[in-house]
């Protein structure tokens, strides 16, 4: 009797023994028997699920006037799956939240961690609320390759108007903020800026 005996295997439905002699051994439990003549075989192991990879996956054994055992472990296959981060300043913590319940954080512009096949739903956050994302949750799908994810981040900006009254109408006048001028012919002067605090001169020129 040959017996080959899979470890982590009550999960697969159906795998496969295929010996150099031309058998081919389909099993779908933990273990599978059948006999063999004294001799030495090589063998190679297949799934149906490839999903799960077996170890070793082929090698050779030798009857000689007895049973021989062979064991075989099967392990989840998993790919990297890595989010590499844009726009944040250096330092911050960023995080990635996996629908299946993970979930991953960073201080570097990378998260990495390993997923077997599946679709799978993510949302994105920082703790910087200054910084968001155009598309914050999203999805994608692991099938038997790594995954490569941008993260795009962009500081948060609102708009700030200046309303001038008394001046003629079409005079130029002007705002300068943070070293930058702007200016304007009619009444109002709008620009973006993220929070904080800020300092400005108003002008016109001089007639």
């Amino acid at each position: 009797n040959v017996t080959f005996i899979a470890k982590n295997a009550s999960f697969l439905k159906l795998w496969y023994i295929n010996l150099s002699n031309g058998q081919t051994i389909h099993a779908n439990g933990t273990t599978i028997t059948f006999g063999e003549p004294n001799g030495t075989y090589s063998y190679t192991i297949a799934t149906a699920n490839m999903s799960y990879s077996p170890s070793p996956s082929s090698g050779t054994f030798t009857v000689n006037g007895a049973n021989v055992n062979v064991t075989i472990t099967f392990t989840l296959v998993t790919y990297t799956v890595t989010f590499t981060e844009d726009g944040l300043p250096l330092g911050t913590m960023w995080y990635v939240n996996l629908s299946n319940g993970q979930s991953f954080s960073s201080t570097t512009n990378t998260i990495t961690f390993n997923e077997p096949n599946g679709s799978y739903t993510y949302s994105i956050s920082t703790i910087n609320k200054e910084y968001a994302l155009t598309q914050p949750t999203n999805s994608f799908k692991v099938n038997g390759a790594n995954v490569n994810i941008a993260v795009p981040f962009y500081l948060v900006t609102y708009t700030v108007t200046f309303t001038e009254n008394g001046l003629p109408s079409g005079t130029l006048w002007f705002i300068t903020l943070n070293g930058i001028t702007h200016n304007s012919t009619t009444n109002t002067i709008t620009f973006t800026e993220p929070n904080g605090s800020y300092s400005y001169t108003i002008e016109t020129p001089i007639s």
